[in-house]
């Protein structure tokens, strides 16, 4: 009896691990909001305009449009969908080196994140991505941008993919960037506890734990659109073999990899001697 006991002891505790680390979905795992305000265009000599409008379910979100600094031109406007943590404070700055080439940036904050009402959940992000999707395309018609970009960022690129799935109309967009993204939330996760030292033994528990409405793996080969796959090859937050698998995955011809050989994760502009972004900057003049 006492041998049972402990045994009971023991699962309970590897349960209890186990619902900590995951919570009662993905939500505790891939989300990480806060409010805090870290910098702002301006310190770049950058405008901004706060922007709110809502999505199909009524939450109100929060967004920064960022023209271009002054004489550089309106040479095409991005969309950023940024990663999983913080908020648009911070994210911008990974895009807003653009500002001062002649590029516009909007970037917005998912539900929970920032001045955006709301919680995260996969689903509550899909109706964000769609809701700014349509802002995109009211801001570069209501500034008369040439182009419009589309750049997903980490989590960003899942989320981005989900809005243009959801789209009832296809989207007039020029290209549309995953950077260092993946597309299966049970995939990511299972990789992610294979690689831990702690966690490996309960990796197959990923496909019981994490919801999959997040997943986009049944859109992709339906994906139609001008498309630029970037991830480095040391990712250390999502592995290389995602973004692969995003690239091998994505319908049309019109798509191209950029593998990072000594890249990170999410560092293609900050790192390698600037390559990547007078790199980026030509392919941009060329759609």
């Amino acid at each position: 009896m006492g041998n049972l006991n402990l045994q009971n002891r023991k699962w309970a505790l590897i349960f209890i691990i186990i619902s900590s680390f995951f919570g009662v979905s993905c939500t505790h795992l891939f989300y990480h909001p806060d409010k805090f305000l870290y910098t702002t265009p301006e310190v770049e000599e950058l405008k901004k305009e706060s922007l709110f409008f809502k999505n199909d379910q009524g939450a109100k979100l929060h967004s920064w449009y960022i023209p271009p600094k002054a004489a550089t031109g309106h040479k095409g406007l991005i969309l950023l969908f940024h990663g999983n943590a913080q908020n648009l404070s911070s994210h911008f700055k990974s895009l807003s080196w653009l500002c001062h080439q002649g590029y516009g940036l909007l970037v917005f904050d998912y539900q929970g994140y920032g001045l955006s009402e709301g919680s995260p959940s996969p689903r509550a992000l899909a109706y964000d991505a769609k809701a700014a999707l349509k802002l995109s395309m009211e801001v570069k018609t209501k500034h008369n941008y040439p182009k419009l970009i589309l750049y997903g960022q980490s989590l960003g690129g899942a989320v981005l993919l989900k809005g243009l799935e959801m789209m009832e109309q296809k989207i007039k967009t020029d290209l549309v960037v995953l950077d260092s993204t993946f597309s299966n939330y049970e995939d990511l996760t299972f990789d992610i506890m294979r690689n831990s030292f702690l966690l490996f033994i309960f990796s197959p528990l990923a496909y019981l734990f994490i919801s999959d409405e997040g997943n986009v793996d049944s859109y992709l080969p339906h994906f139609n659109y001008p498309a630029l796959v970037i991830h480095g090859r040391f990712d250390q937050v999502v592995p290389f073999e995602h973004g692969k698998r995003v690239f091998k995955a994505l319908g049309g011809t019109n798509k191209q990899f950029w593998e990072i050989p000594q890249g990170l994760h999410t560092d293609v502009f900050f790192r390698h001697d600037g390559i990547y972004r007078k790199k980026f900057l030509h392919k941009l003049s060329t759609l």
